[in-house]
Formats: C-alpha cells, sequence, structure tokens
C-alpha cells in the first residue's frame, strides 16, 4: 500500500480581499474524519494521523476540498502550498 502524507497549507488572493488559511490538525489524533472544514473524496481513504492528513489507499480521484474559502471571479493571484512525506 502507498501513503501518501499531505499536510495542506492555502494561501487566497483575489482582486477584492486576501485571505489565509492554514490547516491546523490535531497531534495525536488518529481518525478518518478530517473536520468540518474538508470535503474528502473518498471519505474512507482519508485519515488523520499524529496531525497530519494521510491518503491511506491508492489510486485515481482522491481529494480534499477545502469548503471555508472560496475563489472569486475576478482577476488576481492563487498560490498554494502543500509539503509532503
Amino acid at each position: 500500500m502507498i501513503r501518501r502524507v499531505f499536510l495542506l497549507s492555502f494561501l487566497v488572493v483575489t482582486a477584492a480581499f486576501t485571505a489565509e488559511f492554514r490547516s491546523a490538525f490535531p497531534n495525536r489524533i488518529e481518525r478518518t474524519w478530517i473536520g468540518p472544514e474538508y470535503w474528502a473524496n473518498p471519505l474512507q481513504d482519508w485519515r488523520l494521523v499524529d496531525g497530519r492528513l494521510e491518503c491511506a489507499v491508492s489510486g485515481m480521484n482522491r481529494n480534499v476540498n477545502l469548503l471555508t474559502h472560496q475563489l472569486g471571479s475576478g482577476s488576481g493571484d492563487f498560490e498554494m502550498s502543500v509539503r509532503l512525506g
């Protein structure tokens, strides 16, 4: 089984405003549900392990969406940083 560990950090910049989001997963917690601000697909393939987000099953179409922020329709910059390992 191939494990991919993701620590997500988002920086969203739009023409109207600047909003920063940095994930803060709890340490010493192991569970499948990653939190109310995320939509994990498929849910059962993602879990929290020691403060990190981990995809436990390799395959196509594994994704996590942040529900609390949205890019605007205006022009602007978008920057996202993800640490793997």
